[in-house]
């Protein structure tokens, strides 16, 4: 363990961010870059989709119909196991004009999207429905999501940690142990807890609603 290795094809990868990674099935890797959308499997590096660029982080995701989802440029856009490519627009709940998102899979078969500009939107059998408005408590930029084990999500933004439960969305800060600094990445754990990694304030580790730090920066 702790050894990492090369991959064959890397070349493909050379002058571009590399910004998304996510897991699918049989051991394989998806890669979202500015140069285009890689498959990572037995070992190699294959160049999948090269119209598309990636240019920022949480841009792609698979779901369990092993669906790719990805958000570039002004587009949210699937990507079938067969090939096919859906783009989602008016017809499906969203503006012809997206904003870049952030996607999460919210583990009950739903797709999650956050939108700048239109707000917290849960996609499931193809249409787009506007959950959480986006407003001033969760800020004006797509906010990074995670699910946990309870099924809860979680969102990150300039303005702190919140949480979607029940529709209902939760605001932490002091009260519950967090500085009063922006939570950069959020990552739950196998035994129900919540790491958060603050701006400029260190990791702090969370658990039934109360967090304490961890490690400082």
């Amino acid at each position: 363990g702790g050894h990492f290795i090369e991959f064959p094809g890397r070349e493909m990868l050379a002058g571009g961010h590399l910004w998304s990674i996510c897991r699918g099935r049989e051991r394989r890797l998806w890669l979202g870059s500015e140069k285009g959308i890689f498959r990572v499997e037995e070992g190699r590096i294959h160049r999948e989709m090269d119209t598309i660029s990636i240019q920022n982080r949480f841009r792609l995701l698979v779901d369990d119909g092993e669906n790719l989802w990805f958000a570039a440029q002004d587009r949210i856009m699937r990507r079938s196991p067969a090939g096919e490519i859906t783009v989602f627009g008016a017809a499906h709940g969203l503006s012809d004009h997206v904003v870049p998102a952030t996607l999460c899979d919210g583990r009950d078969g739903a797709v999650w999207a956050s939108v700048m500009d239109r707000g917290l939107c849960r996609a499931q059998d193809g249409h787009f429905q506007l959950v959480i408005p986006q407003d001033e408590e969760w800020g004006e930029h797509p906010a990074p999501l995670w699910a946990d084990q309870n099924g809860q999500l979680w969102l990150s933004s300039w303005e702190g940690l919140h949480r979607l439960r029940r529709k209902r969305l939760k605001t932490y800060g002091r009260a519950e142990g967090l500085p009063a600094k922006p939570a950069n990445a959020v990552c739950p754990d196998r035994q129900g807890g919540l790491w958060v990694a603050t701006e400029g304030a260190g990791v702090y580790h969370g658990r039934d609603g109360q967090f304490s730090p961890f490690a400082s920066s």
